[in-house]
């Protein structure tokens, strides 16, 4: 399987995944932290969460090198695990409340992104070259849509100008 030209971002498994923690969002006060004070606690979040994706795709890209396809499926399923414990953490913040749309689109996408992260690293431990294609494009276009969201809303630290 030729996947050393896979970037372990194009699933989704990188900050803007991170997203799906939006998920948890809710309790607490009805009209939500102010925006800046969401934006702060929020980028926080992802870039705490970005040093454990930077080892997990580290432990992806030598496995693929080594041509361990059930090491790099791993890579993907523990930043899985990774992701569930930030949306506990996002879980104990909330979002303003005129901008629950917004969240919400964020999280559907980043949602969509989760789920297609468990089935490619199914596609990658079955070397089924053509289903990793299919789920890392889609996962590509679900990332893009989530980063232009997260952008516009000021999530640099989770959109497409954390780095």
């Amino acid at each position: 399987m030729n996947l050393r030209s896979a970037r372990f971002a194009t699933i989704g498994l990188g900050a803007a995944m991170l997203a799906t923690a939006f998920a948890g969002c809710g309790g607490g006060d009805s009209d939500g932290l102010a925006k800046d004070d969401y934006i702060a606690q929020a980028n926080q979040i992802c870039a705490d969460f970005k040093n454990g994706s930077a080892e997990n795709e580290a432990a992806f890209t030598e496995a693929i090198q080594s041509n361990d396809l059930d090491a790099a499926a791993s890579a993907f399923e523990k930043n899985g695990e990774e992701i569930g414990a930030a949306v506990e953490e996002f879980s104990q913040i909330d979002p303003p409340s005129e901008d629950q749309a917004t969240i919400d689109e964020f999280v559907a996408l980043s949602r969509k992104q989760v789920d297609l992260a468990g089935e490619t690293a199914d596609a990658i431990r079955n070397n089924d070259e053509q289903a990793f294609k299919e789920l890392a494009d889609e996962s590509s276009q679900a990332d893009e849509e989530a980063d232009a969201i997260a952008d516009e809303y000021g999530l640099l630290g989770c959109g497409s100008a954390d780095g």
